[in-house]
This record gives C-alpha cells, sequence and structure tokens, in this order.
C-alpha cells in the first residue's frame, strides 16, 4: 500500500482529506507540524507529503529544502500555499479531493517504493 504523510494542523482538512484518500487505497498518516512530518520521512518512506501552508512551525519553502534533502523521490503537495516551489506541486484550499486524487494518480507510481523494497528482502 502507498503512504501519503499529511502535514496540518487544521482537523477540517484532515478530516476532509484523510476518508475519501484511505477509500482509495493509501495508507495516511497525519502530523500538525512540519518538524514532525521531516522526523517521520527521516525515518520511513512515503509516497507524497501533502503539506497545509497554515502547518505551524517551518514555512512550506524551508520544509521543501530540508525534506528534499532527507527523501530521494518523495512527491510533495502544497496546500493553499501560492508561491512557486520548484518541484512541488498545488492544490488549491479549501482542498477538492477530486483534483487530488487526479494528481496522486499522475504522480504516484503504479508500484510504489516500499512495497519494493519488501520484495527484495
Amino acid at each position: 500500500m502507498k503512504k501519503i504523510l499529511l502535514c496540518t494542523c487544521d482537523p477540517i482538512l484532515q478530516k476532509g482529506l484523510y476518508g475519501p484518500l484511505r477509500d482509495e487505497g493509501y495508507i495516511i498518516e497525519n502530523v500538525e507540524s512540519p518538524a514532525d512530518a521531516i522526523r517521520l520521512i527521516i525515518g520511513s518512506f512515503y509516497e507524497a507529503l501533502l503539506l497545509d501552508s497554515d502547518a505551524i512551525g517551518l514555512d512550506p519553502q524551508d520544509t521543501v529544502d530540508i525534506v528534499r534533502n532527507c527523501s530521494d523521490g518523495i512527491r510533495i503537495i502544497l496546500i493553499g500555499y501560492r508561491d512557486s516551489v520548484p518541484g512541488t506541486f498545488f492544490l488549491g484550499k479549501p482542498a477538492d479531493i477530486e483534483a487530488l486524487r487526479a494528481l496522486l494518480r499522475g504522480i504516484v507510481p503504479a508500484t510504489n517504493k516500499s512495497e519494493f523494497i519488501k520484495e527484495e528482502k
């Protein structure tokens, strides 16, 4: 199963994304701060990071820079952040779940890295 990390302190956004993405077959983990997201990314592989622009702590640009240095191949989707950040994808706020599903289908590979690693062991 494909793992996605959702970084938001907004309970409405979390509830709005968690159920539909879980139903789509993703394993969703949620944290409230970018620092917590970085800690989890260092210890595990995620297909994508959904980063809320209103998350408390590091700003989105700094978070993206650190995540890029910690994880090879993670896709980063910025939710509600209007400034362009190279190598990331943008989703407006309020989040359009159908647009997110289509985006994830387009950027997350059919076979994920975590499944491949399990098969090699």
